[in-house]
């Protein structure tokens, strides 16, 4: 989703949280994340869909995580 906010969170060392933005195409980028357990969560601007996943990122390894936006928050 163009404009998202991306949020990446590693329990690795050092531990990591941050936030980047989409960019109009909907890929976003995280630098220098440490390995291990990755969990990574992104937010429509409306702040009404949400999607999350996870990975497990070795020592210097890259990936592509797609997410996919899902539901509306606090709604039943």
């Amino acid at each position: 989703m163009a404009n998202a906010q991306v949020s990446v969170e590693s329990g690795g060392a050092p531990e990591t949280h941050r936030y980047v933005q989409a960019d109009a195409m909907g890929e976003y980028r995280f630098d220098r994340v440490a390995a291990g357990a990755v969990a990574v969560g992104v937010r429509d601007n409306a702040a009404t869909r949400y999607g999350e996943a996870g990975i497990t990122l070795a020592d210097r390894q890259s990936a592509t995580l797609d997410l996919f936006l899902i539901g509306e928050v606090g709604t039943v």
